[in-house]
């Protein structure tokens, strides 16, 4: 596209190339310096199953929700 608006489309679409190039540069490095900074611990906590997590949030939750309705 010539002109003034291929102008704006070719900038347009190297700053988004640029933007996502950098955007998978983070996302590599981050996870590269998390596994460098916090090594896996030798002895891991005992996972929960899901239905223990689940029946705390729904307390959780429904106890939030009875104490601030507004029908009081």
């Amino acid at each position: 596209m010539g002109g003034i608006a291929g102008q704006y489309f070719k900038q347009f679409g190297l700053t988004v190339a640029v933007a996502v190039f950098f955007s998978l540069l983070v996302a590599r490095l981050h996870h590269a310096a998390a596994r460098r900074l916090f090594p896996a611990r030798a002895t891991a906590m005992p996972s929960r199953s899901p239905a223990s997590c689940m029946r705390g949030y729904t307390r959780a939750a429904c106890s939030w929700s009875v104490r601030f309705t507004a029908w009081r």
